[in-house]
């Protein structure tokens, strides 16, 4: 195709505003555009790909556009499509993820760099198993932690890591891949900055043919991503990236907020524009986000605005604990539905996936759908699954699901072989002893050593053995909040947790402990069987009941992390306290401006009804007396509004003396009833199939509100 105008500027421009059109028609030379929330980038981006290809007849096969994710990709195609109207086609036009880019890249000249050109691609799986084989000669080395260590040493340019023997675990765990002609994702962007800086002709090739590159989420790149963009932009220099500094979010991946704070050093004739004008939000979410982020030194500085109305301003609800937290949430989502608002237009925001429990069971509770994005549901995560495993075998010892679950939790190198051969003489067994399970046939040595089992594994049973007779000790009607303490300490779970993954992923697994614990405790103040038989079908009912919660039309539970690039009419922002959001780390470790850019981004999110709540008290913060978070303080007052005792009122919140006798009430298991008294927080009701219960007022609903 050659350089034929297809279409008039118009057709292209006719949609943009004048700092957008401003941008797109910015097409020769490096080219920055900041780019505020909800400022229309994606629009930006796709306008200037159609605008070289229709107006200034370009080749798609010499544009280059590289986003994050393959879905965001294939959107921009398909809007570029549209744009262009079918007057030519695109099927030349380079747009995808930096990963299949470099495959893309790599594919034809893989030699170049010792590899075949049918190179296979690791995934995090794969690595852990072939980090497994390499570290037999490090025992006291963890496949995922080394696979962390080994990303950083790959991504971060000053990174050293803490153990001199990872350079050798890297060197071994590198030749591995190669013989094995495998790469995992790191490699792949490594690799293609091999193939170009030690082959002159093909990085030629490639820097000729993209005459223009375009760049999604600028801000998330990481240095290897910036040292190719380089090397690909080096023939025309036209490097277009969009991006904006205050959502760098991602630096735990590697992201390097000064990509984009120092691309004018790196390209020094670039033009800089910015889109400030904001399409989502109300004018005061915006004043609340702008008086939150200005407070950043790490910024090149903007200001919001927006031609939407005023709006509601931001409700700030301060709670006791989590619990009230979610019920409160859940109430005012009731609320905001009894409004006309769909579930779907609802997000509920935290800061660490172990917050989101308690607003699983508040939903649930009042029968409300909700769908969990970027994360699996609370008792779905392995670690709450592990200790409901040895809690579930205490209670049922013929469970050889939970059994094979938790036997190598922690590890104690009993493997599937040696388990299949128990399993088999179980099978063998059983015609005559209908009751013997694989958990008995562990307790009797005897049957063990007639399977052959080596002196080791048969050690490693009799300590698991050991293990389980303790807790087997309380039985199935010791009492719950008991049971979950010895199961956490007598495994030694969080020994576990912090010797076989990542410091970070292990402080969040171990939150999710504590959560779980905390949910125990809560059981056992408000049930009538609290024995630990009873709590697991409680447990049961629950799962299921969150299984059926998984509809298009449900309110999105997620962490702000994953939050990025969504937006939705009304949005909670919770767990605002100091050390949960601000993160408690982040003083430490030099990341409390990108705590307040995820808070940002959080509030950012919002098109209609922003509302932030914090609690006093936290079970994962070891119930101490918890400080609001700071952020909250750099609020507006003008933009702001805290909900006192009557605005708890306004929201029908359940209160002690709202059950008076003779009312008709409902629990979500024991049904319908009738109040008979009500006292310290509590309620006794003649339910019509349960009979009479005491039943914690939270639990209740009264039957005129149904």
């Amino acid at each position: 195709m050659g350089n034929r105008s297809l279409l008039s500027e118009e057709d292209i421009l006719s949609q943009l505003n004048p700092q957008q059109r401003e941008a797109v028609l910015a097409t020769e030379g490096p080219v920055l555009v900041i780019a505020g929330a909800g400022s229309g980038k994606t629009r930006v981006l796709t306008h200037r790909v159609a605008y070289l290809i229709g107006v200034k007849g370009v080749s798609p096969e010499n544009i280059l556009a590289v986003t994050f994710t393959n879905k965001a990709a294939d959107e921009m195609k398909e809007r570029v499509k549209a744009l262009l109207k079918g007057v030519c086609d695109i099927s030349g036009l380079w747009m995808g993820t930096f990963h299949s880019m470099c495959v893309r890249m790599m594919r034809p000249f893989a030699e170049r760099i010792g590899y075949k050109p049918n190179f296979t691609i690791y995934d995090k799986e794969d690595q852990i198993a072939l980090l497994k084989e390499i570290l037999s000669d490090y025992p006291d080395q963890n496949p995922r932690s080394a696979s962390a260590v080994i990303s950083k040493m790959k991504n971060l340019e000053d990174y050293e890591p803490d153990d001199d023997r990872f350079y050798y675990i890297y060197e071994a765990y590198q030749k591995a891949l190669r013989e094995q002609n495998a790469m995992d994702f790191d490699d792949l962007i490594l690799n293609a900055i091999k193939l170009l800086r030690e082959n002159p002709d093909i990085r030629l090739k490639y820097a000729e043919r993209f005459r223009y590159i375009h760049v999604d989420e600028y801000q998330d790149t990481n240095r290897p991503q910036y040292h190719l963009l380089v090397l690909l932009s080096s023939v025309h220099r036209n490097l277009f990236v969009v991006g904006d500094e205050d959502q760098c979010i991602y630096s735990f991946r590697g992201a390097n907020i000064n990509n984009i704070l120092g691309y004018e050093e790196d390209f020094p004739d670039c033009r800089i524009f910015k889109l400030e004008r904001n399409y989502r939000s109300t004018k005061r979410i915006l004043e609340a986000a702008n008086g939150v982020i200005v407070n950043n030194t790490q910024r090149r500085g903007k200001v919001l605005w927006t031609e939407n109305p005023e709006g509601e301003k931001v409700l700030i609800i301060p709670t006791e604990d989590e619990r009230e937290e979610a019920l409160r949430v859940a109430q005012k989502i009731s609320e905001f539905l009894s409004m006309g608002f769909a579930p779907s237009d609802i997000a509920v925001l935290y800061r660490t996936n172990a917050q989101s429990r308690a607003f699983e069971e508040a939903l649930t509770l009042l029968g409300l759908r909700y769908e969990m994005r970027g994360a699996l549901k609370f008792y779905e995560r392995k670690e709450v699954k592990d200790i409901l495993a040895y809690m579930r075998l205490v209670v049922n010892p013929k469970d050889d699901v939970s059994l094979r679950r938790i036997i190598n939790v922690p590890p104690r190198g009993i493997g599937k072989r040696t388990l299949d051969s128990i399993a088999r003489l179980v099978e063998e067994l059983r015609p005559e002893h209908p009751e013997v399970s694989s958990r008995e046939i562990i307790s009797r040595p005897g049957l063990l050593e007639s399977l052959g089992i080596r002196s080791s594994i048969l050690e490693a049973l009799a300590e698991f053995d050991a293990l389980m007779k303790k807790l087997e000790a309380m039985g199935p009607q010791a009492n719950a909040d008991v049971a979950i303490q010895s199961v956490v300490e007598l495994t030694g779970y969080r020994d576990y947790l912090f010797s076989n993954y990542p410091k970070d992923e292990a402080e969040d697994r171990w939150e999710n402990v504590l959560e779980l614990v905390g949910t125990v405790e809560d059981y056992v103040k408000t049930a009538d069987d609290i024995s630990l038989r009873g709590f697991l079908s409680t447990v049961s009912v629950r799962t299921e009941l969150d299984e059926a919660g998984r509809e298009a039309n449900a309110i999105t539970l997620m962490t702000s992390h994953a939050a990025k690039g969504t937006e939705f009419p009304v949005v909670f922002v919770t767990g605002l306290e100091d050390g949960v959001f601000p993160h408690h780390s982040s003083k430490e470790d030099g990341s409390y401006e990108e705590e307040r850019r995820l808070f940002y981004v959080s509030m950012t999110r919002a098109m209609k009804y922003l509302i932030l709540t914090y609690a006093r008290r936290r079970y994962i913060r070891r119930g101490m007396n918890l400080q609001p978070s700071p952020f909250l303080r750099e609020l507006p007052d003008e933009v702001t509004e805290w909900a006192n005792k009557s605005a708890e009122m306004a929201l029908k919140m359940i209160r002690e003396d709202e059950f008076l006798p003779g009312q008709k009430v409902r629990h979500p298991k024991f049904g319908r009833g009738i109040v008979l008294e009500s006292y310290d927080g509590k309620v006794l009701v003649d339910f019509e199939r349960a009979g009479i219960k005491t039943i914690m007022k939270e639990f209740l609903r009264l039957e005129s509100l149904m």
